[in-house]
């Protein structure tokens, strides 16, 4: 009888082994791997949530702005899963975010761009920090935060400093709001990848992270590029990263501008993102810029534009939308 536990534990462990290989094998068609920790925010069951930050086209007030986001989703004919805020270094939380819990959205709040790291270790900002906690208790609802983002980009070190301080910084934030339903996002810049050691400098480590994103952006013709760089292009060396750590992947940021020489190239560049989104599974949110600062992505520069965005927007891996009480 033990002989025979023996022998079927034996073969166990080998079938286990295999599926592990055959995981590994399979490259990044083989699904989200295993989540160390469940979050405030995880990621849909099945699918990726589908956002955007939308920028003001009638004015900055709250009328105009619920105007702006209202016309998007009917221009999309669906419901946006997560609506981005950015919220300026000493300013407040605001409205939006319960006003997007009221009607069903996530919200992405991101903020502490440009707050000096050191002046946060040391604690001179703790009064400031602790009203957002306060407005995040409010809520009494699970939001994703975006501390810190793209610290990695030009002139950043200027109030980031070093990865060093930047971690301290992070850690000090996340103990401000312990004990609160948040999910933390990491988002440096896409392009941050391309010096993977200084990039790693920034991490905060898994305890502190839940959610990995990266902020990317086709700049044809904007900021004097030449280039034109697909979805996958932009994002490959991203995801190939972070796609191997326990963690669900987001796109906090991205777009694309025009072709003048092409009508049709910006609406083919949303398709062909959706079909690089079939290639990225660990993403689970991706969420876009709608917006002309500093260059202009707004999703409907064309019809042809919004066309593309339109299905992009439909497609039904992008659908799920946050359950009640999520």
């Amino acid at each position: 009888m033990d002989a025979r536990r023996i022998a079927i534990a034996a073969v166990a462990a080998l079938l286990v082994a295999g599926s592990v290989v055959a995981v590994k094998l399979a490259g990044r068609d083989a699904g989200p791997p295993p989540r160390l920790a469940s979050s405030a925010v995880d990621p849909p069951a099945s699918g990726a949530w589908f956002g955007s930050w939308v920028g003001a086209r009638y004015g900055n007030d709250r009328q105009a702005r619920q105007r702006a986001i209202a016309e998007l989703e009917r221009k999309l004919g669906r419901k946006l899963a997560i609506d981005h805020t950015f919220v300026p270094w000493q300013n407040k939380i605001g409205w939006q975010p319960a006003w997007d819990v009221a009607h069903g959205r996530i919200p992405l709040i991101s903020f502490g761009l440009r707050g000096d790291t050191r002046e946060i270790v040391a604690g001179r900002h703790d009064a400031y920090l602790r009203s957002l906690v306060a407005e995040v208790r409010a809520l009494h609802h699970p939001v994703l935060l975006r501390y810190a983002f793209e610290m990695d980009g030009l002139g950043n070190d200027r109030w980031v400093h070093t990865g060093a301080d930047y971690v301290a910084a992070w850690r000090h934030v996340h103990g401000l709001f312990e004990g609160l339903p948040v999910a933390w996002v990491w988002s440096p810049n896409a392009v941050a990848w391309d010096n993977q050691r200084r990039v790693e400098s920034f991490w905060p480590g898994d305890r502190y992270v839940d959610w990995i994103g990266a902020d990317g952006y086709n700049f044809y013709g904007c900021r004097n590029r030449t280039d034109w760089r697909s979805f996958g292009e932009i994002f490959e060396k991203f995801y190939k990263w972070a796609s191997v750590r326990s963690k669900p992947l987001m796109i906090p940021e991205t777009g694309s501008t025009e072709d003048p020489a092409n009508p049709t190239r910006k609406r083919d560049w949303y398709v062909d993102a959706g079909k690089a989104l079939q290639d990225m599974p660990r993403v689970r949110a991706v969420v876009f810029f709608d917006s002309s600062n500093p260059c202009p992505w707004w999703v409907d520069t064309s019809q042809q534009s919004l066309d593309g965005f339109r299905a992009l927007a439909g497609r039904a891996e992008l659908r799920t939308l946050p359950a009640a009480g999520e």
